[in-house]
């Protein structure tokens, strides 16, 4: 799924606008660049994907609402 749709279902359910959340989905996604299959969700799309998110981002993100 593409990462604009993550960040506006992110944004449905826990408030703020899909901007607010891009480029954590941005992030999680990225390794798509390497594997262009279900492979790359393995990657990321676990707990280790989210520590490595909060590395990044930090542990709370501003939301524009």
């Amino acid at each position: 799924m593409k990462p604009f749709i993550h960040a506006k279902r992110s944004a449905r359910k826990w408030g703020g606008i899909p901007p607010d959340y891009q480029a954590i989905h941005d992030f999680l996604d990225s390794p798509k660049s390497a594997f262009c299959d279900v492979r790359q969700r393995a990657i990321l799309h676990n707990s280790f994907g989210i520590y490595l998110a909060e590395q990044v981002f930090g542990t709370t993100i501003p939301r524009s609402a």
